[in-house]
Order: structure tokens, then sequence, then C-alpha cells
């Protein structure tokens, strides 16, 4: 061979070895792009949607397979990152892709692990990171007893945030030690309960630290809570040293000075083993309690102190009977410990764990608490400062839960959601606190025994808020400039006293329908715009309050006969067989209180004026009672009288002029007699909601939009009442069976008008009205006969038209006219010329005649024109969509408005009450979530489970494992998973289905007992290896081919 063909060859060689490198640096390099990424909300509640976006731009100039991370940063619980999804997008040459990721569609993201999560996005060379916060509400988790042995029985309760048992949840408990655990559900009263050293999976090391998570399964997911977990330790008593081990050794402060005021206390395992003692002279001498008679425990002492430093602490590892000598601890200077107290500084979120006096403001706090109290008999005391949030959610300034003994006073809370929380709560007190500027100022929830006293809480939404709440006292206390001042839910034996609320939004002081047994004396609740007193439980006792005006607000609960007074408000609350008569009600300027009648019976309320007010007279729940000759006029919210759920009552001679909305008002009441009202200048004058069987009789209605309204109403007389002067005389809607005689409806812009209502109508003056006297679509099976009408389209029995005509207004007649076109056929009805004739005759006008011609309106309020249209509504209002409310009415303007109902299952959203169980037609199918052991060896166990769109395992789901030409179906068991132990090697195809999921599948690999280090199994690696592989074969080439040329070389010698 010459030396030319030789060169050639190894020229032909080396291309090749340089394009298998080309190639490996091809496979190995990343791609230049621009990487950004955002959250489309980057705080939500537990089980909400995590919309991670990312936006990937191509700078290369050829089309590029991009490798995307997605890495949720120090999840798992030794601290290490998560990856949560390992995939490509493909995207074009310079172009720019958005795509968006949801996280709750992995399966190792538990989308209701509430904190603060950095999630980390590495696309080939670039990483960029996106904060997502979730939060919600924790389960209260107890443990009892609170220090048990291996052979007792614990008892495991879990609660939700009001302290209610939560049944049917799920609880996994794990020994820390061992990583062993189990599952369980708790039963109807939200318990649990085992024996460490007798359950099955404990039983070989039962000592040790245990952890309780309520994993939050069921609809206790649509109510935002957290996945919640709780530690605690489990002894064997049997194996406890009785020869307790000593620590010594000294405190020192940051100068390296004795700390002559410092505490240590000993923790074990990171428990407090409850030992503290003082560090007298700066020198200490502890023992950490009862240790293993055998190894060694690790122990942490923490030493606080009273001069400002922060805590200092130290790790000691010791064993039965053994002493340990100078072990120095040494103070910091202040700083954000987690521990605070004594001496030791607070920041922000801290747990205080001893009493402490601030000297400093905590500004700005961010967290979800400013401070935590962990012990009891504590005291707080702020001297003055303050602790502020920065207006987030759910976030509490001061917070202390089944605490005892807690004194909390001096301070200063502002921008929480709550400015103290105190749940759980006995024998404690609030002093001389402002609790400003919150969402509730300050919340006692399920607390007993404890008192508030010169506390302020104002401009919040709720001031001072007891729920659930029993025996507390609220003394010399402010809640002013709220929405709601005091406020009491479900709370009973309370003692509120000397207390101001003023100035609020709706109440001073309100008492919903579980709140009794309370004290209400001597408070001040003025000018607040609704009520300033507002009670729905009657056995009360509320004496001695002052209200708008300095006036006097009385209550009661049994018999009164109260007469000749002026008061800022009345309740009558259960005060049957009572009398009221010639009492003022003048509440304030804002126009609030009124007379308020709560379940109470046979009484009578008379000559009483109240005007310019909230509501003037309501009656709620309440039966046979007579009002007689009241005055309710110009009240600011609706009514000027109202009665609500309440029959048998009578209503006579009242006036009810000028209110904001409604004259007289009956909603959900039935069997009640109006008589010889007047309601005039209201939009509605008389009005009936749901209100069957009344009698309405004998009133007047002048200058009102609506004279009188009956709507869903059936079976009501009206009769011998005068309607005049108004847009619609008598307005029925949806109303039956109802008997309209003998009355008189005159001048307004419709006289009678009827939809969808079925009436009896005889013996009516209905005359004058501007556009029609009769007006309906459809008078279904309406009828009547002797009516007096001149235009519309209803038709007396057996006529054409009313039965008798209208004479022209002004005229005198008594001549017969036959109806033609819809007018009346006779009239025998004589008017003479007079103010009172009931019409608005020439020379007649509002001004010198109101009785005929109407109140002339306002000046500033000119009628509108458009409203003297006659308008009527379609049809059908249906647009067939089952998801919205269809309707029209005079309150919509005679046009349909299709209101969306929600939640509802099919309209295209998949709200927080559905899911894919519940409403397929929104959410889709359910996706089964498996989870198989990827690889396994012949012989070797492989486990599957599945589990359902809640994280919740699926038993009785079909399992087929395919391989080759053998198929096995099994099924999951009660815990969601199969196990099965391959006997060939190979690619087992697994299908997993069940009736309303979607299919999943999966595929195991399965290799021989010993594998083989084939080329082929490498290459199936890494990049990495890949690459190496390439390197190593290029080098076994050269080696090759230069041996063979050194050996020809060698016979070309011989």
């Amino acid at each position: 061979m010459s030396a030319k063909t030789k060169n050639t060859g190894l020229l032909k060689n080396l291309i090749i070895i340089f394009i298998l490198i080309g190639t490996v640096t091809t496979v190995s390099g990343a791609e230049d792009v621009n990487l950004d990424i955002s959250f489309e909300d980057s705080l939500i509640e537990p089980g909400d949607d995590a919309i991670l976006k990312v936006e990937i731009e191509n700078e290369e100039d050829y089309d590029i397979s991009a490798d995307v991370e997605i890495w949720v940063e120090e999840y798992e619980d030794d601290g290490d990152d998560l990856e949560l999804e390992d995939t490509s997008e493909n995207i074009p040459a310079g172009e720019t892709r958005e795509f968006n990721y949801t996280l709750n569609d992995f399966g190792d993201w538990d989308p209701y692990r509430c904190g603060t999560h950095k999630i980390r996005v590495e696309v080939e060379n670039e990483e960029e990171t996106a904060t997502l916060k979730i939060s919600g509400d924790d389960f209260r988790i107890k443990i009892s007893p609170q220090e048990p042995s291996v052979d007792d029985e614990i008892k495991i309760t879990i609660e939700d945030e009001y302290g209610d048992e939560v049944d049917e949840e799920y609880i996994r408990i794990t020994n820390l030690d061992t990583d062993d655990s189990i599952t369980e559900k708790t039963d109807s009263n939200g318990e649990f309960s085992f024996t460490p050293d007798e359950e099955s999976e404990f039983e070989d090391s039962p000592a040790g630290t245990y952890e309780v998570m309520a994993d939050n399964e069921n609809d206790r997911i649509e109510s935002g809570y957290c996945s919640t977990r709780k530690t605690f330790y489990v002894v064997d008593e049997s194996e406890l040293c009785t020869n307790f081990p000593i620590i010594k050794g000294i405190v020192s402060n940051p100068d390296g000075s004795p700390a002559t005021e410092a505490s240590v206390t000993a923790y074990i395992n990171g428990r407090n083993s409850g030992y503290v003692i003082s560090a007298s002279g700066g020198g200490y001498a502890i023992s950490p309690g009862n240790v293993p008679k055998s190894g060694s425990v690790e122990v942490t002492l923490v030493a606080t102190d009273k001069t400002g430093y922060t805590a200092g602490s130290k790790k000691v590892t010791i064993s039965c009977g053994e002493t340990k000598e100078d072990v120095h601890i040494r103070l910091s200077e202040p700083g954000n410990g987690s521990f605070c107290g004594g001496g030791v500084k607070c920041e922000c979120g801290d747990v205080l764990i001893s009493s402490h006096i601030m000297d400093y403001d905590l500004e700005n706090c961010s967290g979800e608490r400013g401070i935590l109290i962990i012990g009891d008999g504590i005291i707080l005391d702020c001297d003055g400062h303050v602790i502020d949030g920065t207006d987030i959610w759910k976030t509490h300034g001061i917070y202390a839960e089944n605490k005892e003994n807690l004194t909390i006073k001096n301070c200063i809370l502002t921008d929480w959601t709550y400015g103290v929380y105190l749940g759980g709560l006995g024998n404690s007190t609030l002093i001389n606190s402002t609790a400003n500027s919150n969402y509730w100022g300050l919340y006692l929830d399920h607390s007993l025994n404890n008192s508030v006293t010169d506390t302020t809480a104002n401009l919040n939404y709720y001031g001072i808020y007891l729920r659930n709440s029993l025996n507390n006292s609220v003394t010399g206390s402010t809640a002013n400039s709220n929405y709601y001042g005091i406020y009491l839910q479900n709370s009973s034996g309370n003692k509120l006293a000397g207390n101001n609320g003023s100035l609020n939004n709706y109440y001073g002081i309100y008492l919903s329908f579980s709140s009794s047994g309370n004290v209400l004396t001597n408070n001040t609740v003025k000018e607040n715009s609704d009520y300033d007193i507002s009670v729905w439980a009657c056995d009360n006792v509320i004496e001695n309050n002052t209200g708008s005006g300095d006036m006097p607000i009385k209550f009661f609960n049994s018999k009164v006969n109260l007469k000749n007074e002026i008061l800022s408000g009345l309740i009558l609350c259960g005060a049957d067989n009572s009398s009221i008569d010639n009492v003022t009600i003048t509440g304030s300027d804002l126009k609030n209180n009124g007379v308020v009648v709560f379940e109470t019976e046979n009484s009578n309320l008379t000559g009483i004026n109240s005007s310019n007010n909230y509501i003037g007279i309501s009656l709620y729940s309440s039966q046979k009672n007579i009002l007689a000759g009241n005055t309710a006029n110009s009240n600011r919210y609706k009514y000027g009288i109202l009665l609500r759920d309440s029959q048998n009552n009578i209503l006579a001679g009242n006036t009810a002029n000028s209110n904001n909305y409604y004259g007289i008002s009956l909603y959900y009441s039935q069997n009640n007699i109006l008589a010889g009202n007047t309601a005039n200048s209201n939009s509605n004058g008389i009005s009936l909601s749901y209100s069957p069987h009344n009698i309405i009789t004998n009133n007047t209605v002048k200058s009102s939009h609506w004279g009188i309204y009956s709507g869903s109403s059936s079976n009501n007389t009206m009769e011998n009442n005068t309607v005049k002067s108004g847009v619609y005389g008598i307005y029925l809607k949806d109303s039956s069976s109802s008997t309209l005689h003998e009355n008189k409806i005159l001048s307004n812009n419709i006289g009678i008008c009827s939809e969808d209502s079925s009436t009896i109508i005889n013996s009516n003056l209905v005359c004058w009205n501007a556009n029609l006297d009769f007006n309906s679509f459809d008078w279904k099976a309406a009828f009547g006969t002797n009516n007096t009408c001149g235009t519309g389209n209803w038709n007396d029995t057996g006529k054409t038209g009313c039965t008798n005509i209208c004479p022209s207004p002004g005229l005198t007649t008594t001549k017969s006219q036959k109806s033609t076109g819809g007018r009346g056929s006779s009239s025998s009805i004589a008017f003479k010329k007079m103010c009172g004739n009931t019409l608005c005759e020439e020379n007649e006008t509002c001004e010198n005649c109101p009785c005929d011609c109407g109140v002339c309106p306002a000046a500033e309020e000119p009628v509108n024109e458009s409203e003297l249209e006659i308008k009527k509504c379609p049809d059908s209002c249906s647009d067939d969509n089952k998801c919205t409310d269809d309707h029209c009415s005079g309150e919509t303007n005679y046009t349909c408005k299709h209101a969306p109902i929600i939640p509802c299952c099919g309209n295209n959203l998949c709200e927080k009450s559905e899911n894919c169980i519940s409403c397929p037609e929104d959410c889709g199918n359910c996706r089964l979530e498996v989870i198989c052991t990827k690889d396994a060896a012949i012989g070797e166990a492989v486990e599957c489970r599945v589990t359902g769109n809640k994280n919740n395992p699926l038993p009785d789901t079909t399992v087929k494992l395919m391989m080759g030409n053998n198929t096995i179906i099994k099924t999951t068991g009660g815990d969601g998973r199969i196990t099965f132990i391959p006997e060939n090697s190979g690619i087992i195809d697994i299908t997993f289905e069940k009736s309303g999921y979607d299919p999943a599948k999966i595929n195991v690999s399965v290799t021989p007992a010993y594998e083989e280090k084939t080329v082929f199994n490498l290459i199936t690696k890494s990049k990495f290896e890949l690459v190496s592989i390439l390197i190593l074969t290029i080098i076994l080439l050269l080696f090759l081919l230069f041996g063979k040329r050194k050996r020809r070389a060698a016979l070309e010698s011989v």
C-alpha cells in the first residue's frame, strides 16, 4: 500500500472522528433562550389551581426542542428540592411561546400545603424563580394524653377552625424515627385512637417522635383548609433512665460578661422537657429529665434573657447518669429569634414563650402573625407600642389559642385581618389596648370567662366580635366607626357594660339569633347608620343604654304598659300582651332606629310617631297585634311599616307617607287586616309579597309609583280603597284568586295592571288614568262585573268593556251611554263639581286641591315622561341556558335580564363546589393518578397506587397487566393499591380503568435479576453518559487505527 493511500485512509478516519465529536457537542450543548415566568395569581387558597406561565424566547435561527424542568425549592421533608415536571417544548426559530402549567396536575404537588413556595423553572441554560403563597385555615389537632407512653391509648381529635369536630377526615400517623405510618379516618366525633405497641406498623419500635397530618379530604377542601401537621413524642417508660443526667455551665452576654438575669430551658428531640432553671450569676445546672437507659440523646438548651438580648442555644449529647461541665451559652445582639419573651425582643412572627414588656414597635410585618403566644399565664405588655401588619388576608396581630390566664395590655394593633385573635381562651384579660384598621379588631372565639377592659376597636369591619363565647365581660371599651361595633354571634352569658359603640355603618351593638342570657347595661351607642342596638334573641337583659340624640333605648321581653315617652329606639322581644301608647321615636339626623317588634303577640301599639328613622315600625314573627293611629313617615330604609313572617295582625288608621320605598309592606305575612291607612308619596304605597289571605280595605294611596302592589300573593281582598295620581293604581303579578271590589282607582298612568294573575274584579271605579284604565297582556281567568272604566282591554262578564263608562272630568251626568270599542255601556253616576269629589276638575290643581289632584311633585324631581309609557315584558325571557336566571319585571324596566346562577353545572366553569365527579360537564372526566414502581427486577415486588381527583385512594379499580401475549387482570384494594411480582423481564404495559374516570396507562421495565452492562443499557441513561460513551468509542477507534498502522509498519520492515 502506498503512503498516499494510507494517508487518505487516515484522513477519512479523522474526518469521521471529528464528525462524531461535533455530533457529541451538538447533543450536549444548550440552546440560547430567554425565559420569563409568573403566576396568574400568586396568592391562592388551598385547593385552588396554581397556573404557572412560562414564556420562552428562541434566540436561535433554527427550531428547537427546549428542555423544561419545574422544581419547588426545599419542598421535601428533608429540605431537598422536588422536581415537578421534566418535559420539552417545541419553539420555532426566533419566536416566543407561552406555556401554562397547572401545579395541581403534578402528582407530587400538594395543593393544600399552605405557606410560601419558591418555584424554579430551568430551560436550557436559563433559570427563573417565582413565589407562590397558599393561605388558608389550619385544622386543630389535639393529642390526648399530651405526653403518652407506648402502652397508652392515644386519642387524636381533628377540629375545624371553629372548634367543631371533623368526621370522616383522613389522617396519616407517622413514626418519624422509623418512617412507619398508618392512614385512617376520624369517626363521627372527629376522633381516632390507637395504642403504639399494639399497632402492627409501630409495635417493633413504638417509642419516638410521631407526626399527625390531616390530609384535607372531602368537602373540607372547599372550606379553604390546609394540610395540617402536628408532632408529639411517645416514651417507653421501661427504657427510661432514673439516674438523671446533669448539664452545667454559664450563660454570657454578647460581650462575654455573665448573664445574671437569664434562664435556661431544656428541649429533648425538639420537645420541651419542662425543665427551666434560672442562671444565677450567669451559672446554671439543669437536668433534661428522663432520657433512655441506653444510648444517648440530643438536648438543646435555650437561654433567654430579660435585658433585651436575643436567645442563645447550645446542643449537647448526653447519656443516662452522665454529667456535662462547662457548657457555655452566649446570648446574641437583638435580632430575629424564633423565641422571644422575658428580656428577649420579639420580631415579626416570633413565638412568645414568657412574659414580656415591649419598648419597641413591630412595623410592616408581612407574615401571617405578629406575635404568637404559646404558654399559659403569660403577660404581654406592649407599653403603648405598635404591632403593625400589611393588610394581608388571614393574618393575626396577636394570636393565642387554647391558653389560660393570659394578660395582654397596652398594645396597638393595625392593618391585620384579626388585630387580636383569642381562640379557646379562658380566664384571660385584654386591657387598655387598641385594634384599629383591621377587618376584625378583637375576635374572641369559643372562649370562656375572659375580660376585655378599656379597649378601643375603631375603623374595622367588626370592632369587637364574640363567637361561640360564654361568660365574658366587655367593659369600658370603644367600638366606633366600624361597620359593626360590638357583634355577638351564638354567644351567651356575656356582660357588656359602659361601652361606647357609635358612628358605625350598620349597628352599634348586634346580638344574633342564638345569643341569649347576655346583660347590656349603661352603654352609649349613638349615630349608628341602621340601629344603635339590634337584638334577635329575647332572653337578654338590656337596661339603661343611651342611643342617638342622647335619648334612651328601651328593651322589653315581658308585658309592659308604656306611654307618653320620647325614646331613641324601642324593642319589644317576646313582650306579649303589652300596651304602647303615645310614644315618639326620634333617632338622629342619620335617620336610624325605630320600633322593632319580634316574636310578640296580643299587644296594642297606638299613637306612636316613628318618623325620620331607619324603619318606622317593623314586626317580625309576631301575631295578633293591633297597630292603630300610628305615624311612620319619611323613614330612610325602604319601609314605613313592615310586617315580616307575621300573621293575624290589624293595622288601622296608620299613616305611612314619603318613605324611601314602601309605605306599608307585608312580606311572607298572611291573614292580616289593613284598614283605613294612608300611604302617600312612596315608591310603593301598600305592598304584598308572598303574602296571601289578607284584607286591604278603605285605605288611601296617592302619588306613589305603585299604589297597591301584589306579587306572588293570592286570595287577598282589596275593597273600598282609593288609589290616585300614581303610575300604577293596582298592580297584580303572579297573584291569583284575589278580589278587587268597589275601589276608586283614579288619575294614575295605568289604573289596574295584571300580569300572570287571575282576579275577581267587581264594582270598581277605574277612571281618568292617563294611558289605560285596564291593562293586561293576558287576563287569564280574571272576571267581574259592574265596573266603571273608559279605556283598556278589560271586558265585564257578558259585556264589551266595562258595564259603566267614566264621565268626562268636570261634568255632571246621569245620561246612559252605550259602550263601543271598549268604553262603558251605561252610567248612572253623578259627579258634583267640588274639591273632594275625587275628580281633578277645571280650576283645580295639586296646589289648591291636592285631595283630588294629588300632591304636587317636587320641583327638583320632575316626572320622567318615559315612565308614563306603557311597557311590557316579552312573552318569554328564556335564553335556553340552565345556568342563568331569566326574569323581567318593572324593576328591570321591562327588559329581560339573564343573571348568572353561581355555581351551576353547565356554565363551562369548573367552580369551587364542583369537581369531575359532581360535574363532569364543566370539570371533565376525573383523571386517575397512578404511581408505580418504575423499574424492577424479576422476583421483586412492583406496587402501584391509584388515587382520584382529591388524592383519595380508589379501590376496585380494574388493572390490566399486559406483557407480550399475556394479560393479567387485577383490582385495587381498599387503599387503592395493587402489588405483583413479575416473572419475566421486559416491558409491562399497565392499564387502569374505573367508571367515571379517564383511563390511565403506565409502563414498568423489568430486568433480569442480574442486568448485563451492555452498550444498549448504557445508552439509555443520561446525556452525560451518552457523551462519555461516544468519547470512549472515539478513543477506541483511534487506538485501533494507530495500532493497525504500527503492525503494518512492522510487517513491512520484515
